[in-house]
């Protein structure tokens, strides 16, 4: 309490002639609400500020003050005492001290009273404090400029800057030629409009300011000053830039949804045709059909790659892939948006397999591989060149995969280093959204592996991935086997469809392993079937049925076939919600084979299932 008591007499003599000079009541309390100064002078140091209100008030005000000491949250005391005004109590925290309380009664606040206004400069002083808006002034003829103590703190400059060397010194190099084009405006029309532009402060970090400026003309009508302020609106940008982003992968996500489900309808009546015909033929025809299916597998694999690209995976199957062909595969997919002046080089020294979640690598690869192309064409680099390597190496006890995406480029600023894998933090300004790093890191850690950054060799950025390894090799292709000549019969299917392509191919192909198959391409058409004396053992419901969806018909196909087991046949993502309304999801395409398998395994489940529900 001393020391408290003789840091207030030590104080500045102006310092305590501008708070006596105040039209509020100012109190300073320490945390046993003793008084350790009263700009009025009417309380005594160290006396209780209690003693100052009503006996009956006492127990109220000294819980109102305890709070405002546990949570620091500022609170009003009701009027009475020395409170006849109504007064604003708030925690005052220094470093190193026990906190204490400031209590501030303005009496302007009285109803019915008279009381002297606070004059203009005041008024001034409290709105700039309380907006944060730093203040200039520049004199056209001298060139001469003044900044108030926050323009200072705004720019993080220590010494006031005229519009050019504002420009060449705290703009962002993106912005420079936009706040040139300004300053020219000024020259010839005298007027500086608001501009929201970014600076770069002294430790790298960018900040958003907004500054608006007003001339004021001489006496002779010329431009003599320019008077103006500047904000920080660095968040509300951020703000901007995230919903942006949010609406370019709600966009993304939309035009994925289209391609896939036209893609994979017509996939789906592609692929199994070119199996059935590749059975059929022999010498050169068959190779001829056989490159075509291998042409159709790969339009699959990019329709896949694009549904991970926008999130819209329908599960997450981990299946085993090779290191070279995983690399391989990805950069081919890339090196077609790739300029001829990037070089792209692959150096991959490993022979062993991945077990990892379908098409989440592609992804990631994918992503590291465009952002390398971004960073070359957006800066002059001699040879510009992309390398993808791959090796072997021990880490923890373990075998991991260490495969790095490296370039010659400028590399990542190093204010973004440590928050380059956070959301919305992107280098390409307007033209990123700055997710894509942030869910690379999210697939490779649901992967079980690590991704980071480092400068490369070469001066650029180069991302690490570490992968664990899989002891499983890969097999070849399994061959389908074939119908059995004599089909024995196995169930009844509803396929609900509106392409009417895929309802041919299907009828006829499960028909030939001895399932009883009947169709519908409308929504009135599958309740009609639903509707009649076949007892149907497994319905395909498409999820798009031209202006209708098939989630809307789950509920009354149940209603008419309870005993059916209800499946999603679909090339689009099924969102988790609608996925719990089935009992289970197929994505298109597949071969003929491998969904007769699929339909035997849900029935033989479904079987399964009834049994112990009987039980």
């Amino acid at each position: 309490m001393d020391a408290r008591k003789d840091e207030a007499v030590s104080a500045t003599p102006r310092a305590l002639h501008l708070l006596q000079m105040l039209d509020a009541r100012v109190i300073e309390v320490d945390d046993a609400f003793r008084v350790i100064f009263d700009n009025r002078g009417q309380l005594a140091v160290a006396s209780s500020i209690l003693d100052a209100f009503p006996a009956s008030d006492r127990s109220a005000m000294r819980e109102k003050l305890l709070a405002v000491l546990r949570d620091g949250v500022p609170r009003e005391l009701p009027s009475g005492g020395v409170n006849e005004t109504g007064t604003r109590v708030v925690r005052l925290d220094d470093e190193g001290q026990r906190p204490t309380l400031g209590l501030s009664s303005n009496q302007r606040t009285r109803p019915g009273r008279d009381f002297p206004s606070a004059s203009g400069q005041q008024k001034l002083d409290i709105a700039r404090e309380a907006s944060g808006v730093g203040l200039w002034h520049w004199h056209l003829p001298s060139g001469q400029v003044e900044w108030d103590e926050r323009m200072y703190a705004l720019t993080g400059s220590k010494k006031p800057l005229n519009l050019q060397q504002w420009i060449d010194r705290l703009a962002h190099p993106d912005d420079r030629k936009l706040l040139q084009e300004r300053k020219e405006e000024l020259k010839g029309s005298g007027k500086l409009p608001a501009q929201i532009s970014r600076i770069v402060l002294p430790d790298g970090e960018i900040r958003w300011l907004l500054v608006v400026g007003t001339i004021i003309e001489s006496d002779s009508g010329k431009p003599e000053f320019v008077v103006g302020g500047a904000v920080d609106v660095t968040e509300q940008q951020r703000l901007v830039q995230q919903l942006r982003a949010a609406q370019k992968m709600e966009a993304l996500g939309h035009l994925t949804a289209g391609v896939a489900h036209n893609f994979n309808n017509m996939l789906m009546i592609i692929q199994p045709c070119l199996e059935e015909a590749e059975q059929a033929v022999t010498g050169e025809l068959k190779l001829a059909v056989g490159d075509a299916r291998s042409a159709a597998q790969r339009a699959r694999e990019i329709v896949s790659q694009l549904m991970a690209l926008a999130g819209q995976q329908n599960s997450e199957k981990f299946v085993l892939r090779t290191v070279e062909e995983l690399c391989g595969s990805t950069a081919r997919l890339c090196q077609r948006s790739f300029p001829d002046t990037i070089k792209l080089r692959l150096h991959i020294d490993c022979q062993r397999s991945l077990e990892c979640i379908d098409g989440s690598l592609e992804q990631v690869l994918g992503n590291l591989l465009l952002n390398a192309r971004d960073a070359l064409l957006a800066h002059t680099t001699k040879d510009p060149e992309v390398l993808m390597s791959a090796k072997e190496v021990s880490r923890f006890g373990e075998e991991w995969l260490e495969l790095t995406v490296s370039d010659n480029g400028p590399g990542v600023p190093e204010a973004l280093r440590t928050e380059i894998f956070e959301p919305f933090v992107t280098t390409k300004g307007n033209n990123g959204t700055g997710l894509g790093l942030a869910t690379s890191q999210a697939l490779i850690q649901r992967n079980g592996g690590q991704l980071a950054y480092r400068p490369s060799a070469a001066g650029g950025a180069e991302f690490l991935v570490l992968l664990p390894l899989s002891a499983k090799q890969p097999v070849g292709n399994a061959v389908d086997p074939a119908p059995q000549a004599t089909p024995v019969h196995k169930g009844r299917l509803l396929i609900v469809d509106d392409e009417v392509g895929i309802l041919g191919l299907l009828r006829r192909g499960l028909a030939q392993w001895g399932y009883e198959v009947h169709v519908a391409s409308e929504a009135e058409a599958a309740l009609d079937a639903a509707s009649s004396e076949v007892n149907f053992d497994l319905i395909l419901l498409d999820r798009s049925l031209g202006t209708a969806t098939g989630s809307t018909l789950v509920s009354p196909l149940r209603e008419r076939q309870p005993q059916a087991a209800l499946l999603f046949f679909t090339g689009e993502f099924v969102t988790p919600a609608d996925a719990l309304l089935v009992d289970g999801v197929i994505q298109k395409p597949m071969s003929i084979n491998a969904l007769a398998r699929t339909i035997a395994d849900q029935l033989a489940q479904k079987s399964v299932d009834g049994r112990r529900g009987a039980g």
